[in-house]
């Protein structure tokens, strides 16, 4: 792999490739600015399809200071339905470039290369080898599964704790509890093999219905599928670890929020003394090393917040210190208004500092700690990065419905009103799959906090759109 020099306003990236499907709706190019500093010219990308006339398909005009070094840079347009083997051109240029303020981009003949690579024009040269590193998008409205082949399961909308934060507060308003008909179902998917992998839900701790219902960690046990585990750890007995790893489990995340006792029961409401999960933790970690599981994934969550951000290095510790592998952090979404004050989006700097702190804590235990860049001060940017998530699963919660992500307003349908092949390949999916990789993508997906943009304001507030409220209080930050 290589870079591919300056893009001068008189030497232009031209790249031709060769669609491998049909529905064609977009590209994603990999841009370097040379390091930190920024840059201040611009960068204009087309798109083409080859032929004599080549009207411009799409393109897009970006400001280098807005870009950060090594990020992809997206350009959507509508799906092209008959794709499959046409031949386009992508073309990279900058009239505003200079020396020391340009962008460039990678070469590679390898996998890294862009899919259906014909020959790539750059320095002024021809070479039918060495092509851009980007990433082709699809927006089939069907897809070849008859089922979503991975679901995340929520077989009760009821917890036993009532966190501040909690995303599933709509939901958790009335108690479902998902049918046996339906479980049939999701286990003759996994049987025939149309159902690849699973993930209990967040909405309802599973360990903690297991003891109230019974069956419910036998469930996911016995689909005989990998699935990894999402759970509070108020449950996590010695004898729910030992049922778990001897199972087909392929990681377990216990979502926590806090290394202090106050602040853990402040956020999460009705829970027991924070030490009894370390302690949980702890038991689930030496079982581990003691039945040969060292290929089970362990991390602890913290939900990043105003109120709790200081305690993130002690956090890190603490993980540490009871056997974990990995701490997994994300910032806090208020999906409602009475949340606003502890998005970080408004104590971007609180954030930076907290999280060299992190870093370096980590670094010197040999935890692996994820957690996003750092804000600074590039412009607001309204917008997600490309997502898959419509092609690969979909959410089945104990009330029936099937949505097609977690954050709110993407409701796709109701097993208990039709079937799971009626939504998946419905009209509400293939509007979605239209829709979500484009110019033009639904309200949540402009606010979504997993394919975000950095310096996104909606995927910290996402309750400013999703509800229909003015999002411009949003776009100020501190």
């Amino acid at each position: 792999m290589r870079i591919c020099g300056e893009i001068l306003p008189s030497e232009p990236v031209i790249q031709t490739f060769r669609a491998f499907e049909d529905y064609l709706c977009g590209i994603a190019i990999l841009i370097g600015t040379y390091g930190d500093a920024r840059r201040t010219s611009n960068l204009r990308i087309e798109i083409f399809r080859a032929h004599i006339n080549m009207p411009v398909l799409a393109w897009r005009e970006i400001n280098l200071a807005s870009v950060y070094d090594n990020s992809f840079v997206e350009v959507f347009f509508d799906p092209e339905e008959a794709s499959r083997d046409a031949t386009y051109v992508v073309r990279i240029c900058s009239d505003n470039a200079s020396h020391d303020n340009a962008a460039t981009l990678y070469l590679s003949d390898g996998e890294e290369r862009i899919a259906g690579h014909v020959t790539c024009k750059a320095n002024g040269r021809i070479n039918d080898a060495d092509g851009i590193l980007a990433k082709l998008t699809y927006a089939p409205p069907v897809t070849k599964e008859s089922v979503p082949p991975n679901l995340e399961i929520s077989l009760v909308t009821q917890c036993n704790l009532n966190c501040v934060h909690c995303i599933s507060r709509d939901t958790r308003k009335t108690v479902g509890h998902l049918r046996r008909s339906v479980r049939d179902e999701v286990q003759a998917w996994a049987a025939d093999g149309r159902l690849k992998t699973a993930y209990t839900d967040f909405s309802g701790d599973i360990l903690w219905a297991d003891q109230k219902f019974g069956g419910e960690l036998a469930f996911f046990i016995d689909l005989d599928i990998p699935f990894h585990l999402d759970t509070n750890g108020t449950h996590l007995t010695r004898e729910a670890a030992d049922r778990l790893l001897a199972s087909k489990v392929t990681s377990i995340n216990v979502s926590i929020d806090a290394a202090r006792s106050e602040t853990y029961k402040r956020i999460r409401k009705g829970s027991p003394a924070l030490d009894i999960i370390f302690d949980n933790m702890r038991t689930l970690s030496e079982r581990r090393l003691a039945l040969g599981r060292q290929d089970l994934k362990l991390s602890a969550a913290f939900v990043l917040m105003r109120s709790n951000i200081e305690e993130l290095p002690d956090f890190v510790r603490r993980v540490h210190a009871v056997g974990f592998d990995t701490v997994r952090t994300i910032h806090m979404q208020a999906y409602t208004a009475d949340m606003d004050a502890e998005s970080l989006w408004f104590h971007q700097q609180v954030f930076n500092e907290f999280r060299l702190k992190a870093i370096e804590t980590a670094d010197a235990l040999g935890v692996e700690l994820f957690i996003d860049r750092p804000f600074d001060d590039r412009d607001n940017q309204i917008g997600t990065s490309y997502c898959t998530q419509p092609w690969k699963g979909a959410y089945l919660l104990g009330n029936g419905d099937v949505l097609a992500c977690c954050v709110p307003g993407l409701r796709m349908g109701n097993v208990y009103e039709e079937s799971m092949e009626a939504i998946w390949n419905g009209p509400k999916y293939r509007e979605l799959r239209r829709t979500v990789n484009s110019n033009a993508p639904p309200p949540s997906c402009m606010a979504c906090p997993f394919n975000r943009k950095t310096n996104n304001p909606l995927s910290y507030t996402p309750h400013h759109v999703i509800r229909g409220r003015d999002y411009s209080p949003a776009l100020k930050s501190a």
